[in-house]
């Protein structure tokens, strides 16, 4: 049975500050910062997913939800991980836009990104949703097709409104998107790039109600086909125009491509607690309990008394981990070349 935010109010109001209700706000605050500090800890229970992507233009972008990527499959095949670092390493691969390798390696792009795919050329935004909006509009800061900041009115962006029933463009083109500001909403939202000139539609982005300031993790996957957005028609493809394959022939417009899937093991993030019914990702109330009082002695400016709560709480969740794992954990080992570095374990 999963702990939802309901029940933590109950366990963890008596332990914020000098005690309060459940229902006042600042017992939901206090339990967003008690996890926000757990999570780095311990790949405590409730925090890790096991989820599947498909890969896109040869990148992942995550979902809201995840943080991180911890272990990965690439159709079924382990693959590495490596870090921002790694393209430019001395004596590394170098840059690798292209994706020009023949092993199947994950980088870490970084955060920050608020799209999942992105425009390959300056087209128009279209916004639509699946609920109706009162006077509800989101504002959309890019480039156009002259890499110039999109303006309106003197202000970064530009304002499309979001309607159900009547779908809104935008005014400008926009070859990237920097950043998304969007109200609180009744439903998803979507962004889209149009092409009129064929009529195309591109998905860009499926934009959470909660969401506000979307910003996702994203990771670029090698040896993948860099045209291969994997779809089932190559002509839909926005690279298609680029793509040595399709201009060499070697694939047309009734081409189907097989997606390559990725499993992978993730470390999720917190999203700000708002519905008695949301689940809380760490799922051990002592080990909140102790962080709440560690964070009121911190802020009593007693640093001993708040380090010897924090050991506490990272002790329930050692504890749990313990508990619940299995007991022969990850043993990770990788061969070196013949004659190099460690040969065997015994």
């Amino acid at each position: 049975m999963s702990i939802t935010l309901a029940e933590a109010r109950v366990f963890c109001a008596p332990f914020v500050g000098s005690g309060l209700a459940p229902t006042n706000p600042k017992v939901v605050s206090a339990i967003d910062e008690a996890i926000t500090r757990l999570l780095p800890k311990l790949p405590a229970k409730g925090s890790m997913a096991r989820l599947r992507f498909f890969v896109n233009n040869g990148t992942i972008t995550m979902p809201r939800e995840v943080e991180t990527l911890k272990r990965v499959n690439v159709d079924a095949t382990p693959s590495n991980i490596f870090s921002r670092w790694y393209e430019f390493l001395n004596f590394g691969p170098g840059t690798m836009d292209d994706n020009q390798t023949s092993a199947q390696n994950f980088i870490d792009l970084g955060d920050g990104y608020c799209t999942h795919s992105d425009p390959h050329t300056a087209l128009k935004i279209l916004v639509t949703a699946d609920e109706t909006e009162v006077d509800k509009s989101i504002r959309i800061l890019g480039n156009d097709e002259s890499g110039r900041e999109v303006r309106t009115n003197g202000i970064p962006g530009e304002e499309v409104l979001i309607n159900k029933l009547m779908p809104a463009y935008s005014n400008s083109k926009f070859s990237c998107i920097t950043s998304v500001m969007k109200p609180v909403t009744k439903g998803y939202v979507y962004l889209s790039a149009y092409d009129p000139s064929p009529l195309r539609r591109y998905d860009l982005a499926t934009y959470h109600p909660d969401e506000t300031s979307p910003c996702y993790r994203r990771y670029r996957v090698t040896a993948v086909c860099q045209c291969g957005s994997r779809l089932t028609n190559c002509a839909l493809c926005a690279l298609r125009t680029t793509c040595a394959a399709y201009t060499n022939n070697q694939t047309d417009e009734n081409s189907t491509v097989s997606p390559i899937t990725v499993t992978a093991l993730c470390k999720l993030r917190q999203i700000p607690l708002k519905h008695d019914s949301d689940v809380l990702l760490i799922q051990n109330l002592p080990a909140i309990k102790s962080m709440l009082q560690a964070i009121r002695y911190y802020d009593a400016t007693d640093a001993k008394n708040g380090l010897i709560y924090e050991g506490l709480a990272e002790k329930a969740l050692a504890e749990q981990l313990k508990d619940t794992e299995p007991q022969t954990n990850q043993l990770d080992f990788e061969m070196c070349m013949p004659g190099v570095g460690t040969i065997g374990v015994m």
